[in-house]
């Protein structure tokens, strides 16, 4: 893959495939998942012609929103250049449609567990 948007910093496989996950998971929020599916799969062949342009039409405007947007989309762009990982989100898009995806539990975050251990 080529260098991350803000120096040599690269996404880990486990940070890349969070982001396919919150992407598919926004998707599935509203219902759209299909229409998601059908213009994925129309635009594949392009995706890394769309996130270079993207990123050069898109980009500048981020920062306007915040940090956090900034720094979503940038990853959003990053990774959806690849082509395998469009076909990660296809596939879990997929899953969720026919109901096969069950979401992973959660696990208790450290306020949580501090909170049952206090209580004991």
């Amino acid at each position: 893959m080529s260098d991350f948007f803000f120096g040599d910093e690269e996404l880990t496989e486990e940070e890349i495939d969070a982001v396919i996950l919150e992407a598919a998971l926004r998707i599935r929020k509203y219902g759209m998942e299909m229409p998601a599916i059908m213009a994925l799969e129309s635009f594949k062949p392009l995706m890394f012609v769309g996130g270079e342009m993207a990123r050069l039409t898109l980009s500048p405007f981020f920062p306007i929103f915040g940090a956090n947007v900034d720094l979503w989309g940038q990853k959003l762009i990053y990774v959806f250049e690849e082509k395998e990982n469009v076909e990660k989100l296809v596939t879990l898009l997929e899953k969720m449609s026919t109901g096969e995806y069950e979401e992973p539990a959660e696990e208790p975050t450290e306020e949580e567990t501090v909170e049952e251990n206090s209580s004991e």
